[in-house]
């Protein structure tokens, strides 16, 4: 997924709809990115570098899209990616929307991660990485300027460490 949208991205177009219902798998398991419907130019139709149009799917908006503030599609694609990546990791959704009103995404934006995780892994134990942990929360933070930029998810222990095995044999569980 993070090579895909770093393609897109590279050739200046924001998905701006990024949801698991957009991610496809060939027969031989790669990844593609399906339905640029919203799609939009990474410099803004202006050039300024920022989009405007309240776009996509709820549950998967970046903050500033919800507020209707001007965003950065690469920003907006890399929260929504967060968000892919959690449910295909703890098979839920984190947050119902990104703003104040959901408890869950409350914590993400006070930076509160215990409540959140004790919340999430209740029924499941504790065993997630901290690793994984980290990316989400980074990818998923509320100011977009502290977001994690997608060469800083390439170079995230998550995807340089062997953990990640461990992540994907839990996820073959399911």
């Amino acid at each position: 997924m993070v090579a895909g949208l770093k393609a897109c991205h590279n050739a200046g177009i924001a998905h701006r709809d990024m949801k698991a219902e957009n991610i496809l798998f060939d027969d031989k398991g790669n990844i593609n990115i399906a339905d640029f419907g919203f799609a939009g130019p990474t410099m803004g139709k202006d050039g300024s570098g920022y989009l405007k149009t309240y776009c996509g799917t709820e549950q998967y908006m970046a903050p500033e899209i919800i507020l209707r503030d001007p965003y950065k599609g690469t920003e907006v694609d890399i929260f929504a990616t967060g968000i892919i990546m959690f449910m295909l990791i703890m098979a839920t959704q984190p947050f119902t929307k990104a703003g104040p009103r959901d408890p869950y995404y409350k914590c993400i934006a006070l930076k509160k991660p215990d409540p959140f995780w004790r919340a999430h892994t209740k029924a499941k134990g504790d065993t997630y990485t901290n690793d994984f942990k980290d990316l989400f929360f980074r990818m998923c933070a509320q100011k977009s300027t502290e977001r994690i930029t997608l060469e800083e998810i390439e170079a995230h222990p998550f995807f340089t460490s062997e953990d990640i095995a461990s992540e994907a044999e839990m996820l073959a569980d399911y």
